[in-house]
């Protein structure tokens, strides 16, 4: 749906994928999980593009990365 996934970004789903220590909401995959399901449940492009993608490319960096790099990213989400 238009402005859907500007309204995502404004209900802060980028914090579900940041854990808690570096500032974000992620504290579970299955709280994570439930709530990707509930946007993938009313559009499928929105819960893959925008949280399942994003997780993906993420989640390497917040046990591997350096310390400027999980802020950087951080702040992006």
């Amino acid at each position: 749906p238009e402005g859907a996934a500007a309204l995502l970004h404004e209900a802060g789903l980028g914090a579900e994928l940041v854990p808690r220590a570096y500032g974000g909401r992620f504290h579970r995959t299955d709280v994570l999980a439930g709530v990707l399901r509930s946007i993938a449940r009313r559009d499928a492009a929105l819960g893959l593009g925008l949280g399942v993608g994003q997780f993906a490319a993420a989640v390497h960096v917040w046990p591997a990365g350096s310390r400027p790099q999980r802020d950087e990213l951080s702040g992006l989400l």
